[in-house]
């Protein structure tokens, strides 16, 4: 799947898309992030994310929204209207893991 806006996506380009990252916080709590980047930084986070390297996600884009436990279906609908959602696609259950205290992040 390529990054490209949907026909009626005002708040993207072509060479960007919204993706929505999970993990634990360092309390072990269920945490998410609405991270706007680019078709090359996607790929770079995604490397960073199966191979759990520390970083700042705000490095390589834009917080949208984030916030504790899962997003609520409210914030889901509103995301995919507003955005081009890219979805990560997991390569293995082990793989896709990752806990925020490896991500240098305030969330």
């Amino acid at each position: 799947m390529g990054i490209s806006p949907s026909e009626d996506d005002a708040t993207s380009s072509p060479e960007e898309a919204v993706v929505l990252v999970q993990g634990l916080n360092v309390f072990a709590e269920k945490v998410y992030c609405y991270l706007k980047v680019s078709a090359k930084n996607f790929y770079v986070v995604r490397s960073k994310l199966e191979n759990k390297e520390k970083f700042d996600l705000r490095e390589y884009g834009e917080v949208i929204a984030a916030g504790q436990g899962d997003p609520s279906e409210e914030v889901r609908e509103e995301m995919a209207a507003q955005y081009n959602m890219l979805p990560f696609e997991k390569k293995t259950e082990e793989s896709a893991k990752f806990r925020v205290e490896d991500v240098d992040s305030p969330y």
